[in-house]
């Protein structure tokens, strides 16, 4: 296989990088982490429409495509599209319904810096699919189990290790209208049933398994999360 060898110069820094079908690999300790940081301007821009993004995903407005159909993908769409400019086109193609934000000043998808649309972290790779766990591991930071401290458009994260299949679970955390609401994909429930997204209010929740409850007690329960890029 023909790998093709790219070296970028960013400040005072030589990122030396190969690309294959894989994604982008990165072959030093360079962190691009650092370049890809949004300032604290960008990081509310970004909010705003990946919370918007989810919210008209639940109501209908926004179609999440069939191969985003599970706890991660979800995230991984609402992530794609909120980094994307916001123009008349994205908003007849999306059908989404809403304020307009300020888009993000730094960069935009597909143009992202030195990884392009490979906008996820995968070990020592940058790649365009990642699975629940690896997108908490190697693409979030810990904020703490506090619910009370959890801000809109927060992560949480469960590990069920009796479920085979799926262990790792995602939320995500949302106040909209002063109630708080954790929104969800089920994942496919079998090959004829690609599984639905629920929305369920914060108190319902503490009501019913305990498993799933956001509290420090919950063995489950392993945090809240906010994604890397941010302030």
């Amino acid at each position: 296989m023909m790998i093709l060898l790219i070296v970028l110069i960013v400040s005072s820094f030589t990122i030396i990088i190969t690309k294959d079908k894989k994604g982008i690999k990165i072959n030093n300790k360079t962190d691009i982490e650092n370049i890809l940081k949004l300032n604290q301007e960008d990081s509310e821009n970004f909010n705003n429409w990946f919370n918007s993004i989810i919210i008209n995903i639940a109501n209908n407005n926004m179609k999440l495509p069939e191969n985003y159909a599970d706890c991660a993908g979800l995230i991984r769409f609402a992530y794609k599209e909120s980094l994307k400019k916001h123009d008349s086109k994205w908003l007849l193609e999306t059908g989404y319904k809403g304020i307009i934000y300020e888009d993000i000043n730094k960069y935009n998808y597909p143009e992202i810096p030195n990884i392009g649309t490979n906008i996820f972290k995968s070990e020592d790779n940058w790649t365009n699919f990642v699975s629940a766990r690896i997108l908490i591991e190697k693409n979030m930071k810990y904020i703490g189990k506090d619910i009370n401290k959890a801000e809109s458009g927060n992560i949480l994260y469960f590990i069920h290790p009796e479920d085979i299949n799926f262990p790792y679970h995602v939320m995500i955390y949302i106040k909209n209208y002063g109630e708080d609401f954790l929104i969800y994909h089920t994942g496919p429930v079998d090959n004829d049933n690609l599984g639905e997204i629920r929305v369920v209010k914060l108190e319902k929740i503490k009501l019913s398994d305990p498993t799933w409850m956001p509290i420090k007690e919950n063995g489950y329960f392993r945090g809240i999360f906010k994604f890397q890029i941010l302030s």
